[in-house]
């Protein structure tokens, strides 16, 4: 840790480092203070969640990617619906990476990524639903909504990661081309 992030960390409350999150500057030194800090800062990072500004929200529900318990997940799930796509992609990839956290969430989070990858509006957050839906146990409802993302989603790398998703739902999956090749049939 260098001098400046250390004394950061001495003299700043984690709520005054969530405020600093809005900034790129305050970004730099409040964001690893809040790692570092982990299940200390976590009362303060949930608080961030419905923060007013959007840059606030995107960094809290990032951070709790590592660090989210239960308490976390209201105002995570709150999240999926915030009119701002980047709050949205980190607050489900929060929710749906579980591999991170000191211990998995109590939530099936399977529903609430299909749902994502099947209507939200933006490419991103469909991107990263399908991906993440990938990495739950195997699951038949995600298997039905990832073959139907992976026949009908308009941008190539959403249907690319469902099709990957797919595979990990399904051993006996197999990839069927959108369009006959030249000369079959």
């Amino acid at each position: 840790m260098t001098g400046a992030a250390e004394e950061h960390r001495r003299v700043v409350p984690f709520s005054d480092a969530v405020e600093q999150l809005a900034t790129t500057e305050g970004w730099e030194t409040a964001y690893p203070h809040l790692d570092q800090a982990g299940e200390q800062a976590l009362d303060a990072l949930v608080a961030g969640l419905a923060h007013r500004n959007s840059r606030v929200r995107q960094w809290c529900a990032a951070l709790l990617d590592h660090h989210a318990d239960e308490r976390c997940v209201p105002g995570l799930l709150r999240l999926l619906e915030d009119p701002v796509a980047a709050v949205r992609r980190h607050a489900l990839h929060s929710i749906g990476c579980q591999p991170c956290k000191p211990s998995p969430l109590a939530i099936d989070a399977v529903p609430l990524l299909l749902d994502l990858a099947t209507r939200d509006p933006s490419v991103r957050v469909r991107r990263a639903a399908a991906h993440l839906l990938g990495c739950q146990p195997p699951d038949a409802r995600a298997a039905a909504g990832l073959r139907l993302v992976a026949g009908q989603d308009p941008d190539a790398k959403v249907r690319r990661n469902a099709h990957w998703a797919l595979v990990q739902h399904s051993g006996d999956y197999v990839r069927v081309p959108a369009c006959p090749l030249p000369g079959a049939g």
